[in-house]
Parts: C-alpha cells; structure tokens; sequence
C-alpha cells in the first residue's frame, strides 16, 4: 500500500509538472526492476483521466505520439528498531521522468522523490527461537518417528 501511494502521488505531480491535457498523445515507457506494473497502470489510469491518449510503449503507437519515459532509480525500504518494539519502516522511492517530442527534443525532465515512514507493531519482529524449538523440538519429532518405524518393524515380525 505505501508503494502503490507513493507511485500515486509522483504520477499526479508528473502529470500536473508536465503539462499533460487534453487530446495529446502518449506512450509510456517504464524501466523498473520492481512492481513495473503497478505505476504503469496508475500512469495511465491518471493521464487517461486528464484526457490524454496514452498507451505502454511496444503496442501500437502514432508516429506523432511524445513518449513519457519514467526510470526508477531507487525503491529502498529501510527498518530500524525504536526500542519501545515498535519497528520504524521508511520507504523511499525515486524516479526520474522525461518527456521525448517524436524529434527527439526532451522539453521536460524531473527527478521525483518520495520518501514515507511508518511504524510497525512488535507483530513485525523477528522472533527470537529458543533452545527447544532450535534443538529440542527437532529431536523429539526424529525420535518419535524413529519409534513409530521401530514399533512397526517388531510388531510385523512378531
């Protein structure tokens, strides 16, 4: 959810940045090694309700469309332990947006960044493992199933 926000809130101020409006022509590229899909359809969710045409680069394009390229650049999500058992998560997310006319010219170029902190209940920690879920536990499982082999064995025979 925090990533799926922030993807929101950089492709409204891209849209608003770049002056995108009614009737112009779009297709989208996007370079990202994580969650590409998800801002591609939030872009173009949100240029299509600001009346723009827009489609992903690779389907079928006009020769006159201008391509918004989008790389990001960093997607980072940081914990850190308050003390209180309370974990501090910070997710940050940059990208850096340009728009290509169909000669090639870049009119506009921005670098976008988000950065969110929250907290998480003590649900999140790693949770410690004790000597008997480590060692003990294991053991007795082996054991018991060793028995149960055994016990099998000798009765079939018998």
């Amino acid at each position: 959810m925090v990533r799926y926000a922030q993807f929101r809130s950089i492709a409204d101020e891209m849209v608003v940045e770049f002056g995108v409006g009614q009737g112009q022509h779009f297709t989208v590229s996007l370079e990202s090694e994580l969650q590409k899909t998800i801002f591609e359809n939030i872009l173009l969710e949100i240029l299509r309700e600001r009346g723009a045409d827009a489609r992903l680069l690779g389907g079928v394009g006009h020769k006159e469309d201008s391509v918004l390229r989008a790389v990001v650049v960093t997607q980072e999500i940081g914990r850190r332990d308050s003390g209180d058992g309370v974990i501090v998560r910070s997710t940050e997310t940059i990208l850096d947006a340009r728009i290509e006319t169909p000669s090639g010219e870049i009119p506009r170029r921005k670098m976008f960044r988000r950065i969110s902190v929250d907290t998480l209940g003590s649900a999140y920690r790693a949770k410690e493992i004790s000597v008997f879920e480590r060692l003990l536990e294991p053991a007795i499982v082996i054991t018991g199933a060793l028995l149960v082999v055994y016990l099998l064995f000798t009765v079939r025979s018998s």
